[in-house]
């Protein structure tokens, strides 16, 4: 018997936006602080200084760009294989995975320095998904897939040292 998980999708442009929001107002802050602030020590550095704000803008593009290029939603469990759906960037993508080879893992994505939220890792030999990286899965959808993976397999889900300490998912 087959049974289906569904998280939200956002289109990759919406993800890299939510992303990137706070740097796009930090160098913009900095950038009219060096072009209009009142400071005399900037002014000989005006275009190298801008010059950095823009290349280290492009750098942050890049590394969250391929951390939330692929984004997952739906899964299927059955009885064989662990079906992922999901998008690359914004093209669309199926994997069927062997049930029988598959592990979960749940770890912990740092959200700034205070924060962080819950992910499941799906491992199957090379291959690699992460749910729940865009923050689009509920924790109670998560807590599902993790059931249901052990009523199928038979293997508890793996956690990571965060969350042991913890003793539970969170709500």
């Amino acid at each position: 018997m087959e049974k289906a998980f569904k998280g939200t999708y956002r289109p990759f442009y919406s993800r890299l936006f939510k992303k990137m929001s706070p740097a796009v107002i930090l160098v913009l802050a900095a950038a009219i602080n060096v072009l209009y602030g009142s400071s005399d020590t900037f002014k000989p550095y005006k275009f190298h200084i801008l010059v950095l704000l823009a290349v280290c803008f492009v750098i942050g593009v890049f590394y969250q760009a391929s951390r939330i290029r692929i984004v997952v939603s739906p899964v299927r469990l059955s009885d064989a294989y662990f079906r992922i759906s999901g998008f690359d960037y914004n093209t669309k993508f199926n994997e069927d995975l062997d049930l029988d080879k598959t592990f979960l893992e749940v770890i912990e994505e740092k959200i700034g320095t205070n924060d962080s939220i819950c992910c499941l890792e799906i491992r199957c030999g090379e291959q690699f998904y992460y749910l729940n990286k865009a923050s689009d899965w509920s924790y109670g959808t998560l807590r599902e897939i993790m059931a249901e993976y052990e009523q199928k397999t038979g293997r508890l889900v793996q956690t990571a040292s965060y969350w042991k300490t913890v003793k539970r998912f969170p709500e």
